[in-house]
């Protein structure tokens, strides 16, 4: 028998909303408004919308993390996400540069995303993050969770204060990758300890 795979809109719907907010914040950074930059109104709306995309990442990552874990570990989930977005990445760039809108370089032909990367490396590291997870979940207390918390953000700024420019085995995106670890972490407490239920309670 066929097995289908549901999706919930609720969740479907937040992850359009932070690609959205992802686009939006590429748009007030990465756009040409050279004719409108002393338009003091413009800016600060532009100014407005550059955090949503650091939201709008960390939202798509917990979203997605959230139906990874306890998952089964498959090499194919990571081979599919590298030849998709090199399928993508050829296709844009043969037609931008057909249009003549870009210059055609063989360079262009070699994924370079950061968000990519740090994401297979995620997948990658998956098997032992739901290893650690099964094995001491029943010892992951609030406290306990607030230390592993503060412990990332330790080792995430003493990556910065290290190397502030990214430059050790920067193609491997160490502090993003921290960052995405964390996030994992964080989505795997959500799922498993109803953090919402928590909050309401102490909030009563």
């Amino acid at each position: 028998m066929l097995k289908v795979n549901r999706r919930e809109s609720k969740y479907e719907l937040l992850r359009i909303l932070s690609m959205f907010m992802i686009v939006v914040h590429h748009f007030s950074v990465y756009g040409h408004f050279n004719d409108l930059k002393d338009n003091v109104d413009i800016g600060t709306v532009l100014l407005c919308l550059r955090p949503g995309g650091k939201i709008g990442v960390c939202i798509f990552v917990m979203i997605s993390t959230y139906f990874l874990i306890g998952r089964k570990f498959k090499t194919s989930r990571i081979i599919n996400v590298i030849l998709v977005t090199f399928f993508y990445q050829i296709v844009i760039v043969l037609i931008l540069s057909s249009w003549g809108k870009i210059k055609f370089n063989l360079d262009m032909l070699i994924p370079n995303y950061w968000f990519i990367t740090v994401y297979v490396e995620l997948l990658a590291f998956m098997l032992a993050l739901n290893a650690a997870f099964r094995r001491y979940k029943r010892y992951l207390t609030n406290e306990i969770f607030l230390v592993i918390f503060y412990a990332f953000v330790v080792l995430l700024h003493l990556t910065k204060i290290l190397d502030p420019n990214n430059s050790v085995i920067s193609f491997l995106n160490p502090m993003e990758f921290i960052d995405f670890t964390l996030l994992y972490v964080i989505t795997f407490y959500i799922k498993n300890k109803k953090v919402p239920n928590i909050i309401y309670w102490k909030a009563v």
